[in-house]
């Protein structure tokens, strides 16, 4: 059967190096639970922050330890105690599922007694810190393009207001001027604006806007994936 554990120590991908705070995981013990990781991880779209999907929930999965070899696990995120349950008997039965026959794929119960709200791809440590992906709260097929930040960590008190959220959107989508977001916010100087947002974001190591070439003799701005 599948366990559910406190892991200090793991590592996001067999190719990412060492994280050391603490996720609930749950660490699947058995071959064929272990088969539907790894096809999992096969599957993924991105294989430095694999993912499964479970009940239409998107969940990092990875080594649970520092040893490549070792067992892999699920990272149950927020709310432990109710989800943890819930995926580990979600994952025993695509294990079952998939131990019935070579040409089932994994999947889930149709009727779970309990769903589970999308996530994004973090997960919170024991001391409040969170993952820089699910603090900045973007759009999905955005935070998507930040893999490089998936193992970023800020502290409780890092936060982005909804006027920010919807700048970093919109620069995910594309290149804007100066002019282009002082009419999306209605400022009377975006520039001021850009500038505090762009010093706000450095002082957490989120290197995530960038300055591009004048547009007239307005400054643009892009997002950094």
């Amino acid at each position: 059967m599948a366990q559910i554990r406190i892991v200090d120590d793991w590592r996001r991908s067999p190719g990412s190096g060492p994280s050391h705070y603490r996720s609930v995981m749950v660490i699947a013990e058995k071959w064929a639970e272990q088969r539907v990781l790894m096809r999992a991880y096969a599957e993924s779209r991105d294989r430095l922050r694999p993912t499964i999907v479970l009940q239409g929930t998107e969940l990092a999965i990875g080594p649970a330890g520092l040893d490549l070899q070792g067992p892999w696990g699920i990272h149950v995120g927020d709310d432990p105690e109710v989800r943890a349950p819930y995926i580990k008997d979600q994952l025993e039965i695509s294990a079952r599922q998939r131990s019935g026959g070579k040409a089932n794929a994994p999947r889930v119960a149709p009727a779970p007694p309990a769903v589970l709200a999308p996530t994004a791809l973090g997960y919170a440590s024991g001391s409040g810190a969170q993952s820089a992906i699910v603090r900045l709260g973007l759009l999905p097929h955005i935070s998507a393009r930040l893999g490089r930040l998936v193992d970023r960590v800020v502290p409780d008190d890092f936060h982005i207001d909804g006027r920010e959220r919807r700048v970093l959107n919109a620069l995910g989508e594309g290149q804007l001027t100066a002019g282009g977001v002082g009419q999306m916010l209605d400022l009377p100087d975006p520039v001021a604006f850009m500038d505090a947002l762009t010093r706000k974001l450095a002082r957490y190591h989120l290197d995530l806007v960038e300055i591009g070439a004048l547009h007239g003799r307005e400054p643009t701005y892009r997002l950094r994936c």
